[in-house]
């Protein structure tokens, strides 16, 4: 019972943090512009160029491999500048470290759908969602980018456990 409630804790921990770095963009957000917009529109905008099918798979496949080989430098690295100023190496570390011992590694994913959150800051932001399959459990991979003048950027990392 006891590691049952510390588990609990540890995850309940990690979403805490990896939610609030994900959080920390839309604050930001110039509100009036996002709120005058249709859930239609938010939903519908198309993807800039540089973040095609074969990007995202590519940041996927990334976020796949560096934290299955438990390489936290490298999961800094898919991070862009925006992130990076707000995330520190260590930061990232401690947090995916937690994470992987719970799912152990990233067995597999698929796809399931992109939501465009508005526009803001002077960026257009997006979030990709992934099911995944774990070592230990199932969940969903969010990445969240933000798009200046045509160049995106991952901003955020969000794993969650569904299921374990």
């Amino acid at each position: 019972m006891e590691n049952r409630l510390k588990r609990i804790e540890i995850l309940l921990i990690i979403f805490i943090i990896l939610t609030s770095a994900s959080l920390i963009a839309p604050i930001f957000k110039n509100k009036t512009n996002s709120i005058a917009m249709s859930e239609e529109v938010v939903n519908s905008k198309e993807l800039p160029t540089d973040l095609n099918k074969k990007a995202v798979d590519k940041i996927i496949y990334e976020i796949k491999m560096q934290f299955n080989h438990a390489n936290w430098g490298g999961m800094h690295g898919i991070y862009g500048e925006y992130a990076k100023v707000q995330l520190s190496p260590k930061q990232i570390e401690d947090e995916f470290k937690k994470m992987k011992v719970i799912v152990g590694g990233i067995s597999s994913y698929t796809y399931s759908h992109y939501k465009y959150d508005g526009k803001g800051d002077h960026a257009d932001w997006f979030e990709f969602h992934y099911k995944c399959q774990f070592d230990s459990g199932k969940g969903t991979i969010k990445v969240s980018t933000r798009t200046v003048d045509n160049v995106s950027e991952v901003t955020g990392i969000n794993i969650t456990v569904d299921e374990i």
